[in-house]
C-alpha cells in the first residue's frame, strides 16, 4: 500500500479526469457522420489508456457486411482471483462478429443520445439506447419526458435531430424514438435498513466477497466485488457513494462489515476516492482483510472481467437476462432494457452511461452498490459484469433498476473489475 496519495488526489494531476458541463445546452447546428462520431470516442478511450474498455479497437475497419465487435475484457486464466500481483494487470478481449447494418444504426443512435443529453429539452428526464435484435437491424431511442412538457420532443427521429441541432449525414432508417410520459420525480434517499440476506457469517472471512452488506455510517448498502485501479494489482473495495451522508464529502469515512455471528460492524476499510457522477465510492482495505473477485456469500460465483458498450448492446439484441446479488434481496434476474441511459432526476447533473435492467422488484433498499452480472457466458470461468446498481424506479411511468456500467466506470476513472 505505500503510496500515501489518495486516488482522487491523483485523479486530480492526471488524464483520467474527463469530465465535461453536461448540463450546458448546446444547439448549435453541426453535421456529423458515423465514422467520425466513432473516431472521437475512440481518441478518447486511448487518451486515457483504456479505450479497449469500450470495445473500439476491432470497430473501426470492419469488412463489408459484418463488424467484429470487442464484447468483454476479462483476465488471464492464471487461476488467480483474489488481487495477487499480476492477477488482474493482463486483460484479453472476447469478440463477436455482428450484423453490419444492426451496428452502424446503433452506432447512429449513440451519438444522437448523447447530444440529446447534452442538449436537455424543456421537460427531458431520462433516456437511454435500445439495441434490436441482430434479424431486425434495428435500434430504439427511449425518452422519459414529464408529462407537462410532453410536447417538447416529437416523436421521429429525423425530428428530434433537427432539435438538438445537428444535421446527420447518413441514414436514418431502423432507427425509432419511444417518448415515455412521466410525473415529477423527487430526489434520491438514502436507502433504509431492511434485513439483510447477504451477511458474511464472521470477520474472518477471506476475501470479502461483493453482493454481501456492507455498513456505511448509520446507513446499509451492498459491496462490489473486487475493483482494480487501471495497471495495479491491490483490489479496493466499492460501493454506493449516495449511502454516505456526505456523498462526495465522503474522503475517510469508515467501510464497516456486518456479520451473522456479531451483528457489531467490523472495520474494513476507509473511502479514498469519491465518484459522485457514477455514484461509487472507493475504499482502501484495511490491516490484512482482501476484498475478492467474487460475488455472493455461499457458493460464491468468480469475477472475470466486464463487458464494453458493445458487449452490452450485444446482450440486449440477443434478449439474454442478467443478474444481481444484492445485501437485502439477495439473487435476481431480469432483461436489459437500454444501454448508456442517462438519468437526470437525482441530483443537479445528468448521469450518463447507465444501464436499465430488470423492474422495480429486483433491488431493494441496502441493494445498492450491488454489481449487474452475466454469469452464463460460454468463453469464460465465472460471471462476467455489467453494471453498478444505484436505484430503483419509483415514479410512475416506468419500472426499472438504473446504475453505472462497468465500462463508464472504467472510461472515466481507471476503475475496472
Amino acid at each position: 500500500m505505500g503510496d500515501s496519495e489518495t486516488p482522487a488526489e491523483r485523479r486530480e494531476s492526471s488524464a483520467l479526469s474527463t469530465s465535461t458541463d453536461e448540463s450546458a445546452p448546446n444547439t448549435s447546428s453541426r453535421r456529423v457522420d458515423r465514422r467520425t462520431a466513432l473516431t472521437c470516442v475512440g481518441s478518447v478511450g486511448y487518451a486515457l489508456g483504456v479505450g479497449h474498455y469500450l470495445g473500439i479497437d476491432s470497430a473501426l475497419d470492419p469488412p463489408d457486411g459484418t463488424v467484429e465487435i470487442e464484447t468483454a475484457y476479462v483476465r488471464s486464466d492464471d487461476g488467480q482471483l483474489f488481487g495477487e500481483p499480476g492477477s488482474r494487470t493482463t486483460l484479453e478481449p472476447i469478440t463477436r462478429t455482428v450484423p453490419a447494418d444492426w451496428y452502424h444504426r446503433v452506432e447512429t443512435a449513440l451519438d444522437v443520445h448523447a447530444t440529446l443529453v447534452r442538449t436537455q429539452l424543456p421537460g427531458y428526464l431520462n433516456s437511454a439506447v435500445v439495441p434490436g435484435s441482430y434479424e431486425s437491424g434495428t435500434v430504439t431511442l427511449s425518452i422519459g419526458v414529464e408529462s407537462d412538457d410532453l410536447w417538447s420532443l416529437p416523436g421521429d427521429v429525423a425530428s428530434v435531430l433537427s432539435r438538438i441541432g445537428i444535421e446527420w449525414d447518413g441514414t436514418l432508417e431502423g432507427i425509432e424514438i419511444d417518448i415515455e410520459d412521466e410525473d415529477s420525480i423527487d430526489e434520491l434517499e438514502r436507502d433504509a435498513s431492511p434485513e439483510p440476506t447477504q451477511l458474511v457469517r464472521n470477520a474472518n472471512v477471506d476475501p470479502v466477497p461483493g453482493g454481501v452488506r456492507c455498513a456505511v455510517s448509520s446507513s446499509y448498502a451492498t459491496l462490489t466485488p473486487a475493483v482494480y485501479r487501471s495497471g495495479e494489482a491491490e483490489p479496493l473495495f466499492a460501493t454506493a457513494l449516495h449511502a454516505f451522508p456526505g456523498w462526495d464529502d465522503s474522503v475517510g469515512e469508515t467501510l464497516s462489515l456486518p456479520t451473522l455471528v456479531d451483528r457489531r460492524p467490523l472495520t474494513i476499510g476507509h473511502v479514498v476516492d469519491t465518484l459522485p457522477d457514477v455514484d461509487v465510492a472507493i475504499a482502501r482495505p484495511v490491516s490484512a482483510i482482501r476484498p475478492g473477485s467474487v460475488v455472493g456469500r455461499t457458493n460464491g460465483i468468480p469475477i472475470a472481467g466486464q463487458f464494453t458498450r458493445w458487449g452490452l448492446a450485444d446482450l440486449v439484441a440477443r434478449g439474454e437476462s442478467v443478474a444481481k446479488i444484492g445485501g437485502t434481496s439477495g439473487r435476481t434476474t431480469g432483461d436489459v432494457h437500454g444501454i448508456d441511459a442517462a438519468t437526470c432526476v437525482t441530483t443537479d447533473r445528468c448521469q450518463g452511461g447507465q444501464l436499465k435492467w430488470g423492474t422495480e422488484a429486483d433491488i431493494s433498499d441496502g441493494d445498492s452498490g450491488s454489481v449487474t452480472i452475466y454469469p452464463d457466458h460460454d468463453e469464460v470461468d465465472g460471471a462476467i459484469v455489467a453494471s453498478v446498481n444505484s436505484a430503483r424506479t419509483w415514479w410512475p411511468g416506468q419500472d426499472h433498476v438504473w446504475g453505472v456500467s462497468a465500462h463508464t466506470l472504467t472510461e472515466r476513472h481507471g476503475y475496472h473489475f
